[in-house]
């Protein structure tokens, strides 16, 4: 699929690397997945049980993220 899906990371016993970054007030807001077989993407992301992670459109192959900062809504492609 391009390079859409997932890769799963199985973290060791203990906390989570997360716990001991600074919080910079940034918040992702959406992951758009954009793919010439959408439904075919869907289909394996359900699969996964991820489906409710991302939105997924038709074109040309392609990843973003919504984030939104402390500066305002940001969108990384």
């Amino acid at each position: 699929m391009e390079g859409l899906l997932p890769a799963f990371i199985e973290w060791s016993p203990g906390p989570h690397a997360s716990t001991g970054q600074q919080d910079l007030d940034v918040r992702l807001n959406k992951v758009q997945l954009t793919h010439p077989e959408p439904d075919r993407l869907r289909d394996i992301l359900k699969t996964l049980k991820v489906d409710h992670l991302a939105h997924v459109t038709a074109g040309q192959t392609a990843l973003s993220f919504a984030v939104e900062t402390p500066k305002g809504p940001v969108i990384l492609n």
